[in-house]
């Protein structure tokens, strides 16, 4: 458990978004930097499948952390997960969540490895779903055809294994000549971000569905997810028949003045050159104080149930 708070603070804000970044930074300088006077080309690899290793990690973790159906998908798959009491505590305290320990605890030496636990938690075969995939931002913002990221995903399969058989060469058994060719080596960089692009899509699509990619369908689908909790508040409000309740209507129009104050105020919705961005932080910030309060009232209703 402290393993994984350490390696927290040590990578910091890194996202998987991050991952694919530096990815596809490896791609566009491997070219240059292997020109080098230094022996780098075994260098490459290693890089490369450290990158694949912590993508997979930090996908495996957010999906668990979306809750079912990932969570029982996990349970059957890695039936011999053990806690100790360190981590019940750790997990009450929020030090660190149930994704972060199943990731935490897989061994990924492998392509196989990779393959196994994500195809298990998405209830389907990741490779398979990557044949039609596409890139939603090329098509939706850049007006690109869908062309599929993978344009031969058993090419791509076969790359990426070999990419994890150099690399445990590389690191455990310190060869005396490079089992690298030189195509291989100007190969791998871009197999191993290709496989990337194209499970961030899949992924994300399984978890969040088809989510808004440009600004105003941004601000319109925040607009939309708070009339939905507004709707909430007034079904709670019926439900435990508040209104009936002395002096509950001055505290409702109290509240929706505050609401909608402080997310004019922190999404600075109101000031003359607001940005295009200012609507979605407005929703999401009363959304977030609305579910607070939806809370809040829920549970002052049921004690008014019970008593």
């Amino acid at each position: 458990m402290t393993e994984i708070v350490e390696v927290r603070a040590r990578r910091g804000r890194v996202s998987r978004y991050e991952i694919t970044r530096r990815l596809s930074e490896l791609e566009k300088s491997w070219p240059q930097f292997k020109e080098t006077s230094l022996n780098v080309g075994d260098l490459m690899p290693i890089r490369a499948v450290t990158l694949l290793e912590v993508f997979t990690r930090q996908w495996v973790a957010e999906m668990i952390d979306a809750g079912e159906p990932y969570v029982a998908r996990a349970a059957s798959w890695k039936k011999d997960l053990r806690f100790d009491t360190s981590v019940w505590l750790a997990m009450h305290g929020k030090r660190v969540t149930l994704g972060e320990l199943f990731a935490h605890q897989l061994s990924i030496n492998s392509l196989a490895d990779v393959e196994s636990v994500v195809s298990a938690l998405l209830g389907h075969s990741l490779f398979e779903q990557m044949k039609s995939v596409y890139s939603r931002e090329q098509v939706e913002k850049c007006h690109q055809p869908k062309v599929p990221i993978v344009s031969d995903v058993v090419r791509l399969r076969k790359s990426l294994a070999r990419l994890f058989e150099v690399r445990h060469i590389i690191v455990h058994e310190l060869p005396e000549q490079s089992p690298l060719t030189a195509e291989e080596t100007d190969g791998f960089p871009s197999a191993a971000l290709t496989f990337a692009r194209a499970a961030d899509e899949v992924l994300e699509r399984a978890l969040y569905g088809e989510v808004p990619l440009t600004q105003a369908a941004m601000n319109e689908h925040a607009g939309a997810r708070l009339q939905q909790v507004e709707q909430e508040l007034a079904d709670t409000i019926v439900e435990f028949k508040l209104l009936n309740e002395k002096g509950f209507q001055d505290v409702l129009d109290a509240f929706e003045v505050y609401a909608k104050a402080h997310a004019s105020w922190s999404s600075g919705i109101n000031e003359p050159s607001p940005g295009s961005i200012a609507p979605l932080l407005f929703a999401g910030d009363k959304e977030a104080i609305l579910r607070g309060f939806i809370s809040q009232l829920k549970r002052h209703g049921e004690y008014l149930a019970d008593r």
